[in-house]
């Protein structure tokens, strides 16, 4: 796909030192693009760019123009950072790149997030999609990004540095891209290896100095269409300094997978409501055992109106996930509630009236089942039941920290 796709590399993340950070705009559509790189970053960082100017924005974001952004004319800034003292073996520093249009539109945006070290291994490979867990779960239509940062640690200056990357079976060379790269870089592909071969590239010694005796080059890759769900991609690279034994950086894994789980970690009953913590895109309330669908919601709030056992499905654009079964068991405020509304005329034909001081926001109407069957936003203090069959039905009434239940007979 045509896309504009931005780009963060840095050197060694590591406390109380500067850092190179490298931002970099890529446009593969057809149209020149104008407007801003935005650069949102961990208010720790020290940050300072005169390859452009930066205008700041506020403590924590700064903004670059972008003028004519095309296939010929990417954008690229080259600015210094200096990293906080690391606070916990966890801590991490973040930043985001984000391209927003003449239009005021976001285009695109990239979040690069690192562990600050204190003590480190400089020659390293890192790979996005990078979520939470072992599995580093992948969509299908992901492409793949991957980082690689060495440092020449040794005495003197290296004079030649080459990488060798050894692709899964489960990537198609064909479509690998340069993004980006601290030096000028010649990409060779022989069989199932990457080669990237930085000639006369004269990299001086860390002690010499610690920022230019570090570099970079970064690449995308997509995965083959065919391959199995939870596949799974492990990658790690040689590099080479002068005629020394290679360095062998860190296994990275990505998992290939059709559908991300919905992060989500508690489902809990309060004030006579169940709720999950997450706000994703849509809700479906089911009974457990019968796993009977009841209602589907856009918050995360589901009002049972009998005692039982619930779970809910949380779906995202491309995630899904089932919720644990919860015990709920409604508190006697609904009887305190009920002395207080009156509904008539029960039996009703077509309006239902309410008679009460409290403005009720929501009238949520169920069958004998508990099955939900119309949700209505109130104005007032009536409801046209007409639409319904004749039966029994519970009438649910809401509003912030409050609910009411009654019943009446639709004729």
């Amino acid at each position: 796909d045509k896309i504009v796709q931005p780009i963060i590399n840095t050197g060694i993340i590591r406390c109380n030192a500067l850092t190179s950070i490298n931002l970099k705009l890529i446009n593969s559509t057809e149209n020149n693009i104008n407007g801003k790189a935005i650069l949102q970053y961990d208010e720790r960082i020290k940050l300072r760019s005169d390859n452009p100017k930066f205008t700041r924005l506020n403590d924590s974001t700064v903004a670059w123009n972008v003028n004519n952004l095309s296939i010929s004319n990417p954008f690229m800034s080259f600015a210094e950072g200096e990293i906080p003292a690391a606070t916990s073996n966890n801590d991490s520093i973040y930043l985001m790149l984000s391209l927003i249009d003449d239009k005021g539109d976001t285009i695109s945006r990239f979040r690069y997030a690192e562990v600050i070290r204190c003590s480190y291994d400089p020659n390293d490979k890192r790979s996005w999609p990078d979520r939470i867990g072992d599995d580093n779960l992948t969509l299908r239509s992901e492409r793949l990004i991957y980082q690689i940062r060495f440092q020449n640690t040794g005495n003197d200056t290296a004079f030649v540095v080459k990488i060798a990357d050894g692709l899964s079976k489960f990537l198609d060379p064909r479509s690998i891209q340069l993004l980006s790269s601290s030096h000028e870089v010649i990409t060779e592909l022989v069989n199932d290896s990457l080669y990237f071969i930085f000639e006369d590239i004269r990299l001086v010694d860390s002690m010499t100095n610690p920022i230019l005796s570090q570099g970079f080059v970064s690449f995308t890759i997509d995965e083959y269409a065919n391959i199995p769900n939870y596949s799974e991609i492990f990658n790690k690279v040689l590099i080479y300094f002068d005629k020394n034994s290679p360095i062998i950086t860190n296994t990275i894994k990505n998992t290939i997978v059709n559908v991300l789980p919905c992060p989500i970690s508690g489902i809990w009953s309060e004030n006579n409501m169940i709720f999950v913590n997450k706000d994703i895109n849509s809700y479906s309330w089911y009974e457990c055992g019968t796993d009977s669908l009841l209602q589907t919601t856009e918050n995360p709030v589901f009002s049972p109106i009998k005692n039982g056992e619930y779970y809910a499905v949380i779906n995202g654009h491309y995630c899904k996930t089932k919720t644990e079964c919860i015990t709920f068991i409604t508190t006697n405020s609904n009887d305190l509630n009920r002395s207080n509304i009156k509904i008539y005329p029960n039996p009703v034909r077509d309006i239902l009236y309410l008679e009460t001081d409290e403005n009720w926001t929501k009238a949520d109407i169920y069958d004998i089942s508990g099955r939900i069957i119309r949700s209505i936003t109130l104005n007032g203090f009536s409801l046209d039941v007409s639409g319904l069959e004749s039966g029994s039905y519970t009438i649910k009434l809401l509003k912030i920290g409050k609910i009411s239940t009654e019943k009446f007979v639709k004729l």
